[in-house]
């Protein structure tokens, strides 16, 4: 289980403050907020990014935040954004570094199968569109193998057939056991998609389980 009580979250200027959240194998949760909210600052947290400072009780299947072989081993972060991938290595090369580095033992072949990757398996990242790179993200999440995936706006750019693979891989993800946490503003995604919702509001992280996001959003941010 992710484990997070009483954790304050500093960056510069912002800060986000977590009174209790429990995230439990095979579940997904949902991260809601309007731009500039915090809720990629929450998610670099959760993986000791540079420049941010966490203070309180963060633990994931009971290892201690901040050890590489304890805690972040156990994360596997899709920020989808393309800056933290090497451009100039190959579709097929990116699989096979993620798999190396968290010692994965997912295969590649079937992977870039899965993922409808294959035609464009030897191209070299900094070629892909912005649809492609997003699918690749979502499959080095899936190769990674680890505990615990988070996925910043992972639907961003997909045509309706990538949105609908991207939505069973993440159902496929919690039936494999593997905790997840999404954030998206696309709310019927988060509903059909998560088990329960955090929205980031005024510096807050508030756990509801709600039917209708987009409802409760617009009555927190409105």
């Amino acid at each position: 289980m992710l484990l997070l009580e009483d954790v304050s979250i500093k960056r510069g200027g912002h800060s986000c403050h977590v009174e209790k959240l429990h995230l439990k194998p095979g579940t997904a949760l949902g991260l809601v907020g309007p731009n500039g909210s915090g809720k990629t600052t929450f998610m670099n947290a959760l993986v000791a990014a540079p420049g941010i400072r966490i203070c309180g009780k963060v633990e994931a299947d009971g290892a201690g935040y901040g050890s590489y072989s304890g805690y972040l081993a156990h994360f596997f972060y899709s920020a989808g954004t393309g800056r933290d991938l090497y451009r100039r290595l190959t579709v097929r090369e990116t699989l096979e570094l993620v798999r190396s580095a968290w010692k994965s033992h997912s295969d590649v072949d079937s992977t870039l199968q899965l993922f409808h990757m294959e035609a464009y398996s030897n191209k070299r990242v900094e070629a892909l569109s912005q649809g492609q790179e997003q699918i690749l993200y979502l499959s080095l999440a899936w190769i990674s193998d680890a505990p615990y995936v988070l996925l910043d706006e992972p639907m961003n750019a997909l045509d309706p057939i990538r949105s609908r693979l991207a939505c069973r891989i993440v159902l496929d993800l919690k039936q494999q056991g593997k905790g997840v946490i999404i954030s998206s503003h696309i709310m019927s995604d988060i509903d059909a998609l998560c088990d329960s919702v955090a929205f980031l509001v005024d510096g807050e992280l508030r756990l509801e389980e709600v039917t209708d996001s987009r409802e409760r959003y617009l009555q927190l941010y409105s």
